[in-house]
Order: C-alpha cells, then structure tokens, then sequence
C-alpha cells in the first residue's frame, strides 16, 4: 500500500505502509512468523509510535539486533489489538535461538508475526531470516547464504561478508525448535 507524502502543493512523495511506519526495507519472511526491517538508522530503537503501529498490525514481538547506547523503549507497549514486547541487545548464532522459538510460536499460534530489525535491514535481519528460513523451513545452508547475499544492497561487498556467509552455511538448527508440516507448507516460502 502506497501512502502520499506532500510537502506542497507540487511535490508528494510517495511511501510504502513501511516507510510511513518508521521502518526501512521491510520484507515478510515466514508468513505469519517473521518480519525483517532496518530502523530509523544508527543506533536508534524504534520511537513509541513505530512500535505503537507495529502493535495495531499484529506483530507480536520485536527485536533490535545490535547493542543500542540509548535504547529507551524496550519492554511491552499496549495497543488496542494487544500488546508488542520490544527487545534489543545484540546477537550472535547461538543467541539467536530465543529468537527462533519466537518465531517458531508465532507461525504455529498465531499470536502475531516476530519483527526483527537493525540499522538497514540487511546485514543482521538477512542474518537471522537465513537462520530461521534453516531452522524452520528446512533450507539448505547454501540455499540460505544465496538468499542473504541476495537482500543485500552493497552486493558489490560480498568478499569482506564472508565470515556472515560461512556462519549462515555452517548454522546447525537447534533442537525442539520447529513448525508442522502444514504450517510449513503455508508460511515458508
């Protein structure tokens, strides 16, 4: 859905539902599960209002992916749909499983899909979609790899990515963690 922006009588902008919501590059992932994005840029978690529209459309949880010096507004938010419970700290292969199980409920509940973001939405969110399209979508690691390379914007870069690519193609799913069959044969692309 595209919402207009003008500034004046002669210019509009044009914004994705996205971009009018505060984030940048968003892109479902597991339907019902899982949600990537960049944020406001830097180390910035998302405003009340951000988290607010997020809540009004369902989504459950979400998670900023790097270490944030002022993350203010962590915790649960209500809305008139619920409630969204905003996380952030940093991640790494094996902290990303907390992650995972999220996403593994919401797409077996349907309690609301998982928002993850970082600065751009690409590097680290393309990071932890890889993980969770292994994990629950039973993608090869190489498979994986291939889709974060490809959501990339600076893929002229992907020699100095090589340690993300290898962690993506060495990624073992963790056990317990998964969806059914029919679930899977739904959400995962």
């Amino acid at each position: 859905m595209k919402l207009a922006l003008c500034l004046s009588f002669l210019s509009c902008f044009f914004l994705t539902h996205a971009q009018a919501a505060g984030l940048r590059f968003e892109k479902t992932v597991i339907r019902g599960g899982l949600i990537r994005a960049g944020g406001p840029g830097g180390q910035k978690d998302l405003p009340l209002d951000v988290l607010n529209g997020l809540c009004e459309r369902g989504i459950s949880k979400a998670y900023y992916l790097y270490p944030s010096i002022n993350f203010r507004n962590k915790g649960v938010h209500t809305c008139s749909r619920g409630s969204i419970t905003y996380t952030g700290g940093a991640f790494t292969a094996n902290g990303v499983r907390p992650i995972l199980a999220d996403v593994a409920r919401a797409a077996q509940n349907g309690t609301g899909p998982v928002l993850v973001h970082c600065w751009n939405g690409w590097h680290a969110t393309g990071e932890v979609a890889a993980y969770a399209l292994i994990q629950l979508c039973d993608w090869s690691g190489d498979r994986a790899a291939q889709y974060w390379a490809a959501n990339i914007s600076d893929k002229g870069n992907l020699a100095k990515y090589g340690s993300i690519l290898k962690r993506i193609r060495n990624f073992q799913p963790f056990p317990g963690i998964r969806i059914s069959d029919s679930v899977k044969a739904s959400a995962c692309p």
